[in-house]
């Protein structure tokens, strides 16, 4: 009789600890449940959902921040009003590592701030010229090659994540300073798309967007875009004639002056008329 209460007394533990074994191994920070009608395969495994509670990288990422600000004439007054605005926008970024640059919407071939154009001169045969040479003849052929300036229009502004208030309010203030010196002295087509993409696509190694950047672009204007295709152009060549037609009307005391010159941008052929008009005094 004692000797079956042990074996009773031992049965009951095993079965105790083999019970409590399957309790605890399901016990962990990921909970699993079973899929509903969930079959074993042959390996003996079991599907099962996992349920995960990850926890947020509260690190504020580094970030590159590109203003594409209007420059033509219809901007003298919002300019500062819009640079007054910039507060609400970059307030967001205070507590993380932050760059800016600014570019305007003038597009090429006006715009020699943001783009810098290389210049050769050939003559009717392909023959490359100095300008003077160039200038001396009836005809030739100017190439421009643009590409992003390496130089700001203002010196670096960044933000860091370790700046106080008061370091992150005076870079602030420098910002606005910078908008409002971009002038309202371009041009009348607000090319803004172009620029953004130039700079996005840049790979040159003096590029403000690196691969991998969290970017950010914010366009200041009070028109709506105009960027073209045929005005986003890396290369164009243009043809100068000095024998221009001018059409002169008797009747309404003015002259006409149009010229017409070729241009091949980035592989594309057109023809871009520039038309002058002379007032003729009584």
């Amino acid at each position: 009789m004692e000797k079956q209460k042990k074996i009773g007394f031992v049965g009951l533990f095993l079965i105790s600890a083999i019970a409590t074994t399957l309790v605890f191994q399901n016990c962990s920070k990921v909970n699993y449940n079973e899929l509903h009608g969930a079959k074993v395969k042959p390996t003996g495994n079991v599907n099962r959902v996992m349920s995960l509670n990850p926890t947020f990288n509260t690190e504020n990422s580094d970030m590159k921040v590109l203003f594409v600000v209007d420059d033509s004439y219809t901007m003298s007054q919002s300019q500062s009003r819009l640079s007054n605005a910039v507060d609400s926008l970059i307030n967001p970024l205070f507590g993380r590592n932050v760059e800016f640059k600014i570019v305007s919407t003038s597009g090429i071939p006006g715009n020699e701030v943001d783009y810098k154009i290389d210049r050769k001169y050939y003559d009717a045969s392909g023959s490359e010229l100095s300008l003077a040479q160039a200038t001396a003849v009836k005809n030739y052929v100017i190439e421009n090659s643009m590409t992003n300036r390496t130089t700001d229009r203002h010196v670096r502004l960044a933000g860091m994540k370790n700046h106080t208030q008061f370091q992150f309010n005076a870079v602030k203030a420098k910002l606005k300073a910078a908008i409002l010196e971009v002038g309202v002295n371009g041009s009348d087509n607000e090319e803004g798309f172009c620029p953004a993409l130039r700079q996005l696509f840049d790979h040159a190694s003096t590029s403000f967007f690196k691969k991998g950047d969290k970017a950010a672009i914010i366009f200041l204007s009070d028109e709506d875009d105009s960027s073209a295709f045929s005005t986003c152009v890396s290369d164009y060549r243009q043809q100068v004639s000095t024998t221009p037609v001018v059409y002169y009307s008797f009747l309404e005391q003015r002259a006409k002056l149009t010229l017409e010159y070729q241009a091949v941008r980035d592989g594309l052929t057109v023809w871009i008329p520039v038309t002058w008009g002379v007032g003729l005094p009584t």
